[in-house]
């Protein structure tokens, strides 16, 4: 069970680093704005950001 939670937070961790890829490379990012629940939106930001702290180390 542990090892599983361990794969889907990894794959997570990569697919906001393809993201961040993404957004680095062509401008395109997701409009955060539009979204009206706060919490979604700063989890999402924060989900993003991870994927920028992970791709500058």
């Amino acid at each position: 069970m542990l090892g599983r939670l361990a794969h889907l937070a990894f794959d997570a961790l990569l697919i906001s680093m393809v993201l961040t890829g993404i957004k680095r490379n062509t401008g395109l990012t997701l409009s955060l704005y539009r979204i009206k629940h706060r919490e979604i939106q700063q989890f999402l930001s924060g989900y993003l950001e991870a994927g920028e702290w992970v791709r500058v180390y």
